[in-house]
C-alpha cells in the first residue's frame, strides 16, 4: 500500500482550478517505509497551505507537517524541505487530528492516540516552540485531542474524548491552556472537562464557538444515551458555557442525543449558522458494507431542525461508502460538506442552507478519483 498527501483546490463552481498544481492536484510521496493518515489542514494569511498527518508505519510515528507556497511547491523555509516530523516515541503511535495557525503565524497541532492527548505548538520555521509547554509540547493522559479552537485572546481550547478511570467509560472532553501551554485553571477543574452519559461511551469528533462564546461539542455515543447499553451509535452534542461548564439552557440539562434512524450515527464535523442554528456532516449506517454521507440540520436547541431537508436530515445517496470529515459555512445561505466515497473525494454543496445547489458541481456534488 502506498499512502501520501494529497492536496486539492476547487473553483467555486466545483471544478479543479487547473493553475495549482497538475489539473488541480498536489501529490507529496512518502518516503521509504513512511505512510501518512488523517489530514489536517489549515490556509495561513500569507497564501500559503500548511497540513499535518499522522505517521502510520510502527518504526517512526509522530505527527508531521508540510507547507506548500501559493504555487503549490513545498516551501524550503519550513522544516527541511518544507516538511516537519516530531517523534514523540509512542509505541501505538500518535495522529495529528487539527491543526490551526494562529494570528502571529504560529501552528498548533493537536491530537494524540488512544492513551495520550497530544497538544504542539511550533514557530513559523516549523521548530517546536519552547514558549509552550514542556519544550513545546503538551501531554494530557487518558485524552485523544480531535478539534483545536484558538480563542481571539490567545488561549487554546482542545476536544475530544477522555478516559474515567473510576468507571472506565469514554467521555466528551475538553481542556484550554493558556498561551504558554499551562492548564487554564479558570476553565472546569483545573483546566480540563470531562462530560459523561450513563452507562456509555461518548467520543467528541468536533468542536466550535458560538458567538456568544460559548462552545459545542460533538461526536457519538455508543450505547444510544440511555441506561441500557444496546449496539448503536447515537450523534451526541453537549454545549458548555466559556469557563467550561455545562450550559443547561441547550438541549436537556447541556446534551443532545439524536437518532438519525440507522444503527451507526456518526457526527464528524460541525458549522454554526444564523440564530444558533447548527449543521453536523457524518455519517449514517445502511447496511454491512454501506454507509452514507449524511448533514443534519438542527436549532438552537440542539433538536432536530425541520426546515432543513423537511425532517432536519439530508442523506446523500450518490455513492456505496460515504465519510462527511469536514463541513464548512461558506456564508450564511451556503454550506460545505466535504468527505470520502469508494477512494474518492467527495463534495457537497447546500443552496438556502436546505436543498442541494445543482449550480455546484453535478447536481450538488463534486467527486474527484484519488489515483
Amino acid at each position: 500500500w502506498s499512502y501520501m498527501v494529497m492536496v486539492v483546490r476547487y473553483l467555486e463552481d466545483g471544478t479543479p482550478d487547473h493553475s495549482f498544481g497538475t489539473n488541480g492536484h498536489v501529490f507529496v510521496e512518502p518516503i521509504a517505509y513512511e505512510k501518512y493518515g488523517h489530514v489536517a489542514v489549515d490556509l495561513q494569511d500569507d497564501g500559503k497551505i500548511i497540513t499535518s498527518v499522522a505517521m502510520l508505519n510502527l518504526v517512526d510515528q509522530g505527527f508531521v507537517m508540510f507547507r506548500f507556497n501559493a504555487n503549490v511547491t513545498l516551501d524550503d523555509s519550513f522544516g527541511t524541505n518544507g516538511k516537519v516530523k516530531t517523534d514523540f516515541g509512542f509505541v501505538n503511535g500518535a495522529s495529528a487530528m487539527a491543526l490551526k495557525c494562529q494570528d502571529d503565524g504560529k501552528i498548533v497541532v493537536a491530537g494524540g492516540n488512544s492513551i495520550t492527548g497530544i497538544t504542539a505548538r511550533y514557530l513559523t520555521d516549523g521548530t517546536l516552540d519552547t514558549g509552550f509547554g514542556d519544550n513545546g509540547i503538551t501531554l494530557e493522559d487518558h485524552f485523544h485531542w480531535r478539534s483545536v479552537l484558538i480563542q481571539p485572546d490567545g488561549k487554546m481550547v482542545v476536544g475530544g474524548s477522555a478516559i474515567d478511570t473510576l468507571i472506565w467509560y469514554v467521555n466528551f472532553a475538553l481542556a484550554r491552556y493558556n498561551e504558554d501551554g499551562s492548564l487554564d485553571a479558570s476553565f472546569g477543574a483545573d483546566g480540563r472537562v470531562m462530560t459523561g452519559l450513563p452507562q456509555n461511551n461518548i467520543y467528541g469528533n468536533c468542536l466550535i464557538t458560538r458567538e456568544d462564546e460559548k462552545f459545542i461539542l460533538a461526536g457519538s455515543s455508543y450505547g444510544g444515551g440511555s441506561v441500557t447499553v444496546n449496539d448503536d451509535f447515537d450523534v451526541v452534542l453537549a454545549g458548555y458555557h466559556s469557563d467550561g461548564s455545562l450550559d443547561n439552557s441547550f438541549a436537556t440539562d447541556g446534551i443532545a442525543v439524536l437518532d438519525a434512524g440507522s444503527a451507526a450515527d456518526v457526527a464528524n464535523s460541525v458549522a454554526a449558522g444564523s440564530n444558533d442554528r447548527l449543521f453536523l456532516g457524518g455519517y449514517v449506517h445502511v447496511n454491512s458494507n454501506m454507509n452514507r454521507n449524511v448533514v443534519m440540520g438542527l436549532n438552537a436547541g440542539g433538536a432536530f431542525d425541520t426546515t432543513f431537508s423537511s425532517n432536519g436530515i439530508s442523506t446523500i445517496q450518490e455513492s456505496s461508502v460515504d465519510f462527511a470529515s469536514t463541513f464548512t459555512s461558506v456564508n450564511d445561505l451556503q454550506m460545505l460538506a466535504a468527505g470520502s466515497a469508494d477512494g474518492t473525494l467527495s463534495m457537497v454543496k447546500y443552496n438556502n442552507v436546505e436543498e442541494l445547489d445543482y449550480l455546484y458541481g453535478r447536481n450538488g456534488i463534486v467527486k474527484t478519483k484519488i489515483k
